[in-house]
């Protein structure tokens, strides 16, 4: 089992932030410090499908400090490479720290194909928290990403939840349910640029579109996430017991499910109508 505080402290002490290229700052410790039991979660995913599966390389898209990449290189896995928003300089000091622990960096716009090179390179993608972000059609995203996995290759997949507590609570405000002002209005800002939530999924919708995208879901999970108070962490739990579907995060681990050639040969062909027929 990994030890996941150790490597987390290990990120805090000596990483850098891919966007500022500096140290991490008291805000980039506390977003760490706050999402400790998603990277706990997350290991446990990790150690689960190397169990079940043949990896030998992983891929981390929308990496932020890396720590699904170290906590592959925990789990012995060889070929590691993570990604996020920038295609940052070789003299970079976040690259160098990455390959203090031979991690690779590579850029990807995964609202594009993938290069060649990159077809069917890796064993399992970690893309957690990233989808949201990306302005662009999440089913084409998905697409991208399943034909850089291997036939049989594994994504370790995640996105939040539209019902969750504090959607529920911002719509009965009469306000945006996922996305603050701030947010949009900061311009030219680490937050503008990355940090809006741009779609978030309810159930329906987000295993429609893994399925639909060549995916076949190996399990499925709807999880609240243990940030802030440990009493607000218990009553989300409650609420989730009472309302099955008011929760923080859909977590799955999905396994590509035919060639993508094959794929696109026998895909659903699916229509859809003018949004003014569905008022």
């Amino acid at each position: 089992m990994m030890n996941v505080s150790q490597i987390i402290n290990y990120i805090k002490e000596t990483g850098h932030n891919p966007y500022s290229d500096e140290k991490l700052s008291n805000s980039d410790i506390f977003y760490i410090d706050t999402l400790t039991d998603h990277y706990k979660t997350l290991s446990d995913e990790i150690e689960s499908v190397i169990k079940d599966s043949n990896v030998n390389s992983v891929l981390e898209l929308g990496s932020y400090m890396a720590v699904g990449s170290h906590l592959a290189r925990e789990a012995g896995i060889k070929e590691i490479t993570c990604s996020d928003m920038y295609d940052l300089p070789d003299d970079s000091l976040y690259k160098k720290w990455l390959k203090s622990k031979n991690i690779n960096y590579q850029h990807f716009d995964l609202t594009k194909k993938p290069q060649d090179e990159f077809i069917k390179k890796y064993d399992c993608i970690i893309f957690q928290e990233t989808l949201e972000h990306i302005p662009h059609n999440p089913a084409r995203i998905l697409l991208n990403v399943n034909q850089m996995l291997n036939d049989g290759g594994v994504l370790i997949f995640s996105v939040p939840n539209f019902y969750s507590v504090r959607s529920i609570i911002n719509l009965l405000k009469f306000s945006h349910p996922y996305v603050k002002k701030e947010e949009l209005l900061d311009i030219d800002s680490v937050t503008e640029r990355s940090g809006v939530h741009w779609i978030e999924f309810d159930s329906k919708l987000i295993n429609n579109i893994v399925k639909f995208c060549n995916y076949k879901v190996l399990s499925y999970n709807k999880n609240n996430i243990k940030y802030g108070s440990l009493i607000r962490y218990r009553i989300k739990n409650l609420i989730k017991i009472i309302m099955p579907s008011v929760f923080d995060q859909h977590r799955f681990i999905l396994q590509k499910e035919k060639d993508f050639a094959t794929y696109l040969d026998t895909r659903e062909k699916i229509i859809s109508e003018h949004e003014a027929l569905n008022i």
